[in-house]
């Protein structure tokens, strides 16, 4: 999970530039569960 947070948090932070705490408020939890969900189903 925290793998993939970081993920999401990089990313952002690469579109918006190096501050990570702004790139981390534009993570949403919708977001996670849209990658986590399927990931999950093809086990």
């Amino acid at each position: 999970m925290r793998g993939v947070v970081a993920h999401f948090v990089g990313t952002m932070a690469k579109r918006v530039g190096p501050d990570e705490d702004e790139a981390a408020h534009l993570v949403t939890r919708e977001a996670v569960a849209d990658v986590i969900m399927p990931a999950t189903a093809e086990r």
